[in-house]
């Protein structure tokens, strides 16, 4: 399954890159890419894709705007429901460490020293 979300992703990157900054064609990439990012469970990159695209296609009257809607209100829907879960799992333990931010998960790339990224990540220069 993991090759076929792969082959996915590269096509509707290929079509997205294709129709460069043409409307509707970029919007419908964005589409296609958007819906792989769902299937990948990448909720929010999905989001972010949709919002413009919903817009751009909403004017046009093709059926792609009703779909990239419905794919904007399921990212949305699976970030709130993931949320949910996160708080409900806080107020169940009584422990509110998993709202806290981290800054061992992952570093912000403009904070990191570029020296530290060349090397690779956990490597001391």
């Amino acid at each position: 399954m993991a090759g076929q979300l792969d082959a996915a992703r590269e096509l509707a990157q290929q079509f997205t890159d294709f129709a460069e900054l043409q409307q509707p064609g970029r919007a419908i990439g964005e589409v296609l890419l958007a819906h792989v990012l769902i299937a990948e469970g990448e909720f929010a990159r999905a989001a972010a894709l949709l919002g413009p695209a919903a817009a751009a296609l909403e004017r046009t009257g093709y059926s792609w705007g009703p779909l990239s809607l419905m794919l904007l209100a399921t990212a949305l829907a699976e970030q709130a429901a993931y949320g949910a879960g996160v708080w409900t799992g806080c107020l169940r333990e009584r422990r509110f460490a998993a709202l806290l931010p981290s800054a061992r998960s992952r570093p912000v790339e403009g904070l990191v020293p570029a020296a530290t990224r060349q090397l690779g990540a956990g490597t001391v220069s």
